[in-house]
């Protein structure tokens, strides 16, 4: 009996032990920043001018600006939780062979980018920069909002409290808490500390919504892109037959439907 309650008492404080590692190293598991050296010099085939902006705690914060001759609106995106701008950036065409400017964000710790992610609502805050900074130069009714994978849910917070002209999620979950009590059920929820309740903060959504996400999606499941269209019924749904979590900006499925919902915010303006 007494060896049954060591072995007990040992597993219980490895699984303590093992939680509370997972509490304060998440940024570890969520977050896989890359940096660049500040001398780093982007190539683009097309015109793009590198835009800081200082948040409130003094760190810098890095974005590219891709612009075209005469607008029709502008994107803000929000990329996923690995890579930069020098890879995120390359994607650009998505938006601009269509007259769409895009301005691109990477997070703190990401590229360029000062200073490290220490909560939700610093991301959300970061974000929110870079959209007042584009309501200088654009009117809200032509400014929309872009997230894909990781991005989505900051995304989702920014279109809740602002005015966008619409809202495209790519590779979208209903919710960290629930993503993560899917892949890891013995981790009490409550202990984490980046919730993005998409599935909430969606209610509050004013636009119009387009969720795009491939159907052999192993990291986000595709039932998660149903949820957000369960609770946002007026969401346009695209399935990405036979893609997996990373969608390809190539992808032709992909491209137009996102065209066709560009379209829709230009023929408003």
């Amino acid at each position: 009996m007494k060896k049954l309650l060591i072995v007990l008492a040992t597993l219980v404080l490895f699984y303590l032990g093992a939680m509370a590692i997972l509490y304060f190293a998440q940024e570890k598991f969520l977050f896989h920043p890359y940096r660049l050296n500040e001398s780093y010099q982007f190539q683009f085939q097309h015109d793009f001018e590198e835009v800081v902006l200082q948040s409130e705690d003094g760190k810098k914060l890095h974005h590219l600006h891709f612009k075209n001759a005469a607008p029709k609106g502008v994107v803000l995106f929000l990329h996923g939780n690995g890579g930069t701008l020098r890879r995120w950036g390359m994607g650009h065409r998505l938006f601009t062979d269509i007259g769409y400017d895009v301005l691109y964000s990477d997070y703190r710790g990401y590229g360029k980018s000062q200073g490290k992610i220490d909560s939700e609502e610093q991301m959300i805050a970061d974000a929110q920069l870079a959209y007042d900074y584009l309501k200088q130069s654009y009117p809200e009714d032509q400014i929309v909002l872009s997230g894909t994978s990781m991005g989505t849910g900051v995304a989702t917070q920014l279109a809740a409290t602002n005015n966008p002209a619409r809202l495209l999620l790519t590779s979208p979950y209903a919710s960290l808490k629930r993503l993560v009590g899917e892949k890891l059920p013995f981790f009490p929820i409550s202990l984490l500390r980046y919730p993005m309740n998409s599935e909430q903060h969606i209610l509050k959504v004013k636009c119009p919504v387009d969720i795009f996400h491939g159907d052999k999606d192993l990291l986000i499941p595709y039932h998660h892109a149903e949820k957000l269209q369960e609770v946002y019924p007026s969401a346009n749904l695209h399935k990405l037959v036979g893609c997996g979590h990373r969608v390809r900006v190539h992808r032709k499925d992909y491209r137009s439907a996102v065209r066709n919902s560009l379209e829709k915010v230009a023929a408003l303006n």
